[in-house]
């Protein structure tokens, strides 16, 4: 009996592995394949809300990450995030960024939007948890950084890619349901409440003839940017390599519900046809738990299908960030 048991456990073992195995080359393929779809990565911040786990009081996280935007711009970022538990139903959860960008039409650095989210428990029983969240994307600026170095016309401002802030106050809204520690389910609405986005970038605005205004055209206009809702889906199934090893892989689309809009140079508010669309990311974990308090987790994502239009700044080729948690 001990040696069946022995080789079923090990027969099991390497099943996993060769799925695991499976699923990140077909990833991996799929991005290689399609470097100009991996460009549309649009996290505006309800994809990553709720979904705390156990913990006593609560949880501090230092999360490093570094990410590659639209033209090869290029983000890196040191994020505080911590939450606390007030009573067996109800934790909150604040994220505060601090980001620096450098891209070929200059740089920008300072702290991104904070997000204060509060999450309920309502249901635990039978190896599935289900909890709803709120919350606020606070702006901390709006979005009006004009270049430094004068790659641009003195009027022209650096393009949302470059900010550190979306220029809106953002309602939150998320659903969670885990299953067996296993399966997570999350659905989540991300709607702009207050726009007060200054950006002055407009292509139509460049003067024509230079390298640096060509550069500065390959992208989207943004000239006082209003955002529309997002609503999110999020499926994740997490695997236990170890006793303190967890692999993770999901899928993530999030659904741009409207058109944005931007002021001509005219002055007149339009529609930025093909704004509107899905985005599809694909994201992977890693997680080793050294102990009851810490734990190291490495994250990847990338998309693989994009709108066609994105003057929001979210663009990203991927993000991979490592992420070091104590939890007391």
């Amino acid at each position: 009996m001990i040696e069946k048991t022995a080789i079923f456990e090990g027969m099991k073992g390497i099943f996993l592995n060769k799925n695991l195995g499976i699923l990140l080359l077909v990833i991996a393929v799929f991005i290689v394949r399609n470097p100009l779809l991996s460009q549309g990565c649009s996290d505006a911040g309800v994809c990553s809300i709720g979904g705390h786990g156990k913990m006593e009081k609560g949880s501090l996280t230092l999360n490093t990450q570094y990410g590659v935007g639209e033209q090869g711009v290029q983000y890196f970022t040191n994020q505080l995030e911590g939450v606390l538990r007030l009573n067996s139903k109800y934790t909150l959860q604040l994220k505060a960024p601090y980001t620096f960008i450098n891209g070929n039409l200059g740089s920008n650095n300072g702290w991104g939007d904070i997000i204060l989210v509060g999450n309920r428990n309502i249901y635990d029983k039978n190896e599935k948890k289900m909890s709803l969240s709120l919350g606020v994307r606070v702006g901390v600026n709006n979005a009006s950084k004009y270049t430094a170095n004068q790659l641009l016309d003195y009027s022209i401002a650096l393009p949302m890619p470059y900010q550190t802030s979306l220029g809106t106050h953002d309602l939150l809204l998320g659903a969670d349901l885990e299953y067996k520690e296993k399966w997570r389910f999350s659905l989540g609405v991300q709607i702009p409440l207050i726009q007060f986005n200054k950006n002055g970038f407009d292509t139509a605005r460049i003067s024509p003839g230079s390298d640096r205004g060509d550069k500065a055209r390959q992208y989207f206009s943004s000239y006082h940017l209003i955002r529309r809702p997002d609503i999110v889906f999020r499926v994740d199934r997490t695997f236990k390599i170890t006793k303190k090893l967890k692999f993770t892989a999901g899928l993530l689309p999030i659904y741009h519900l409207l058109h944005d809009r931007y002021t001509d140079i005219n002055g007149v508010e339009r529609a930025i046809h093909g704004s509107k669309g899905l985005t599809l990311n694909i994201p992977v974990a890693a997680a080793y738990k050294f102990n009851s308090k810490w734990t190291l987790t490495a994250r990847f994502a990338s998309p693989v299908i994009v709108r066609e239009v994105r003057p929001d700044g979210l663009t990203r080729q991927f993000v991979s960030s490592i992420e070091l948690k104590y939890t007391f």
